[in-house]
Parts: C-alpha cells; structure tokens; sequence
C-alpha cells in the first residue's frame, strides 16, 4: 500500500481534494488518507498493463491537470495524453485528429498540461514541441522549431506553459529560452539570455 516509486515526476489535488502523484516508474498513486486510529495513509496504484484496455498508457507519468470542466488528465512520457474516467476508473488515451496535427501523439513525452481561457489544452513535448488541443472537437495544432522561420517555436523541448493574466501564453523551453505566443500572427517572440 505504500507508493509505486519514490521517483516522483508530479504532484496534483484535484477539486475534490484527492492527492495524485506520479512516479517515473510506477505509474499513477491516489493517496489514500488514514481511516483508522493507525494513522497509516496508503495509495491506490493506476499501472500500464498492456493485456488489459483502459489502463494509463505508460507507467511514466510527468504531468497531471483537471481542466475547468474536472475533466482530469494525465501526461505520460512515451504514452501521450490520457484521460482518466473517475466513474469507471478507466484511462482513454487521447490520439489527436492527424489531419489537423501532423501526429497521433499517442507516443508522445508529455512534460506539462495548461488550459487556456478559451478552453484549449496547451499540452508540452519532450523533443517534439508543443501541441494546443481541442478536448471538445478533437483538433489540434502542433508548433515545432523551424530553422527557416524566425517566427517558430525556438526549441522542440518545451517544459511548461503559462497564460497570464493578460491571455498571453509564455512557453519555457529546455535551450530555447522562453517564447510568447502571439495568437494574432501565430508567431513566437523569443527571450534568451542574451
């Protein structure tokens, strides 16, 4: 009952006050708080297990978020996006529409997951850029570093996304310094060190 791994990659509450953590490894762990004079608190585990559908799709979990829906999601890292079903404790792994993305991402290192005013998920790659994705409709964009476009996204590893007040949607990349997404011209302004 104790925790899967003690690498741990994430942690979240939920609105309903749950405590998710998850672990390079080990999956998915709800905490469980003591219910009893022991005042041991234990985990619930959410594991891959390739021979039985609706388990997370890898055991590597690098990002959680509950969007404002409480819908809850769950980034993986080599298994893409997943959303777990609280009713019937299932995970659905998210393959974005390949006509409007490039990609399924159902393989992709997801490292973390915003939401934006107008409701889209901003979801960040590992080596594979950053993706803005429809949870209504199903669609999809992804941005990628483009040597030929000054414009681009300045580096494909994006490790975490914000939207300010302002609606502004900064990106933090992994040797790319930060980007501000310009949604008007669909362009990014960079900012390094220099």
């Amino acid at each position: 009952s104790s925790i899967s791994n003690d690498e741990v990659c994430a942690i979240y509450r939920d609105k309903r006050g749950n405590l998710w953590i998850g672990t390079w490894g080990g999956g998915l762990n709800r905490l469980i708080p003591p219910g009893d004079s022991s005042g041991q608190a234990s985990f619930e585990h959410f594991e891959h297990d390739h021979h039985k559908p609706g388990t997370i799709s890898s055991n590597v979990v690098r990002a959680l978020y509950e969007d404002k829906q409480g819908r809850f999601w769950v980034g993986t890292y080599g298994g893409g996006l997943n959303r777990f079903d609280r009713d019937s404790g299932t995970f659905i792994q998210i393959k974005y529409d390949v006509s409007t993305c490039g990609t399924t991402g159902e393989n992709d290192n997801i490292m973390h997951i915003t939401q934006t005013r107008n409701g889209d998920l901003w979801i960040s790659n590992d080596y594979q850029g950053l993706v803005c994705y429809n949870p209504d409709t199903g669609k999809c964009k992804r941005f990628r570093h483009d040597l030929s476009n000054p414009g681009s996204l300045s580096h494909d590893r994006v490790r975490v996304i914000l939207e300010d007040r302002g609606g502004r949607l900064w990106v933090g990349t992994y040797g790319g310094g930060i980007n501000i997404y310009d949604a008007a011209s669909g362009n990014f302004d960079v900012y390094r060190k220099e």
